[in-house]
This record gives structure tokens, C-alpha cells and sequence, in this order.
């Protein structure tokens, strides 16, 4: 998935439940309101309060401009 997603952005993702192998996934979404890069990857920080990597990412929607 695009890992260069604007603020703002709206997304759906699915978000491990738990870093165990054979975990299930749960849905979640909202608007970018942070981006973090780092050695791990490209983070966002989502207005529900969820974290989640750009991988995981199923559903984008940018702001109209």
C-alpha cells in the first residue's frame, strides 16, 4: 500500500490483535493525524487512537484539495 498518505487521509486497516503468530486481525480506521517514520517502517497515528504500519493498510481515501 501507498506509505506516502497525507494527513488527513482517511484509512481502514487491519491491525494484528496480537504480535503471536495464529493471531486474528481487527478492523479499524480513521484520519491520519500523526506520521512516524522510523526503522520499523512508516506509522500512522489514527483520530480513533490506533497506531498501525503502513502494511497493514487495505482502504485509503485522501482529502479532497
Amino acid at each position: 500500500m501507498n506509505n506516502n498518505l497525507p494527513l488527513n487521509s482517511f484509512i481502514i486497516a487491519k491491525k494484528p490483535e496480537c504480535p503471536c503468530r495464529g493471531g486474528g486481525f481487527t478492523q479499524v480506521q480513521g484520519t491520519i493525524q500523526k506520521i512516524i517514520s522510523n526503522q520499523s517502517g512508516t506509522w500512522y497515528y489514527l483520530s480513533s487512537g490506533s497506531t498501525i504500519n503502513a502494511d497493514w493498510i487495505i482502504s485509503s481515501q485522501t482529502p479532497n484539495q
